[in-house]
């Protein structure tokens, strides 16, 4: 079943080429699995963080200029049930709905600042490193 050069994939009967020494010792792949599991979860929480501080901010805006959920909710048309999602930095809000609330707050210009200094993406242009361009329309 295991070549030097393949390995045969038993559900469809292929030869697949081998990735290496390393996924040759038994549990390798499953040690690969957990290793990418704790990249994915560190991941999503510091995505978590990102947001809770996001609504934070929204929260600390709100109550500087002394205006109720209600108010706020009302003038960005959105329930104060999301208003408070949004404040709460949950994921399943979406981003035009932010948008709107900051809107509301005076601070959408705010959300033009995200990635306008994108210090890596101008050096590796500077590097040519970029992907080819997109291949242009049909006609």
């Amino acid at each position: 079943m295991v070549s030097t050069d393949t390995v045969k994939v038993e559900n469809h009967g292929r030869e697949i080429p081998r990735l290496g020494k390393a996924w040759s010792r038994p549990g390798a792949a499953a040690d690969f699995a957990r290793r990418l599991a704790l990249m994915a979860a560190d991941t999503a929480r510091k995505m978590e963080r990102i947001l809770e501080n996001l609504g934070e901010n929204i929260k600390l805006a709100r109550l500087r200029r002394r205006l109720s959920t209600q108010q706020v909710s009302e003038r960005a048309d959105i329930s104060r049930p999301t208003l408070s999602a949004i404040e709460k930095g949950k994921p399943n809000v979406s981003i035009g709905l932010y948008l709107q609330v900051l809107f509301v707050l005076g601070l959408a210009d705010d959300i033009l600042k995200v990635a306008s200094d994108d210090e890596l993406g101008r050096k590796l242009q500077d590097a040519g490193l970029l992907v080819k361009k997109r291949a242009p329309k049909r006609k």
